[in-house]
């Protein structure tokens, strides 16, 4: 069967227009298809180093809406060659948390037929003297085995091995991938330039860019994320302890002094802090004496209050 037929059928696309395009068409384009273009030799080396056992099964879905900093690519329409999927409109995007959305649209592809093949090929560190004649790494996706893939160049071939946990991929008119660029050497710029083709008794291709034109660049931008409040102001101090109460205040505590001679008499009433009073000296048997107080033993006066004392004489 002829690509024609093979890709038409493949579309579902009508009888008729099988009958119009036809073999003789198939066989008009196809010598001009074997170009061995640096586009065309990239894609061809990522294609057959790609191992489906590497690769995440494609999901069919819709596209989803591009991330806050998003940057869109512009490939003419119809510019593939013939059966290839027609690269047209690329965006680009990503969030704060650092994954990378890429929204490809193929409206000749509305779902990834047997045969299609897609790369897309990123510099990440934007030197065109590391990688693969630039390119770092690849994200295949291929239709053959309906899954999604990243590799990475190691010097001397494509490594699909490469964590790829972030990487996911759905396809509806063109493929919708998600990548966190951790997984692409933690990158903030980008080149890159995407190349796709389809396989059947001859391969076609289309590239976006077009040949010849300088790779798309894409800047990451991830806003950091707003600081976070001071910390609450510590809790005032608890108010200091309220001050001990005073002392009781100090009372003169009348002593009984009769009987005693009148130095220990001064100093006993001293020691109750009270103050001698008037001494009166009369005769009596006790001589030197104390005699007779006043006020009496025991009362409670302020301090200092005076005692007076009555001694014996002869």
């Amino acid at each position: 069967m002829s690509d024609v037929a093979v890709r038409v059928a493949g579309s579902k696309r009508t009888t008729g227009l099988l009958a119009i395009l036809g073999f003789a068409m198939a066989m008009l384009i196809a010598p001009g298809l074997g170009q061995a273009a640096t586009g065309t030799r990239s894609l061809e080396l990522v294609h057959s180093g790609y191992a489906s056992s590497a690769g995440k099964t494609l999901m069919a879905g819709n596209a989803t809406a591009p991330d806050s900093n998003s940057t869109s690519y512009v490939d003419p329409t119809g510019d593939n060659q013939t059966y290839a999927p027609d690269i047209t409109n690329v965006t680009f995007s990503n969030d704060d948390l650092g994954t990378i959305t890429m929204r490809i649209e193929t409206p000749t592809d509305p779902v990834l037929y047997a045969g299609d093949f897609l790369a897309v090929f990123l510099d990440t560190d934007q030197n065109a003297a590391t990688g693969n004649m630039g390119s770092d790494y690849a994200i295949a996706i291929d239709g053959d085995t309906n899954t999604i893939g990243l590799g990475w160049w190691n010097g001397s071939s494509w490594d699909f091995s490469v964590p790829q946990g972030s990487l996911h991929g759905t396809w509806s008119y063109g493929p919708t991938i998600t990548i966190n660029r951790s997984e692409l050497a933690s990158t903030t710029a980008m080149n890159f330039w995407i190349g796709s083709s389809w396989t059947g008794t001859y391969t076609y291709y289309d590239y976006a860019p077009d040949i010849g034109l300088p790779s798309w660049n894409y800047q990451v931008l991830i806003t950091a994320p707003p600081p976070p409040p001071p910390p609450p102001p510590p809790p005032p101090p608890p108010p200091p302890p309220p001050p001990p109460p005073p002392p009781p205040a100090v009372r003169c505590r009348v002593p009984r002094v009769i009987g005693l001679k009148l130095g220990a008499a001064k100093t006993k009433i001293r020691a109750r802090h009270c103050s001698v009073g008037g001494i009166r000296r009369v005769r009596s048997g006790r001589v030197g004496r104390v005699i007779a107080q006043r006020p009496r033993a025991g009362r409670s006066l302020p301090r200092g209050a005076r005692v007076s004392l009555t001694v014996g004489r002869r």
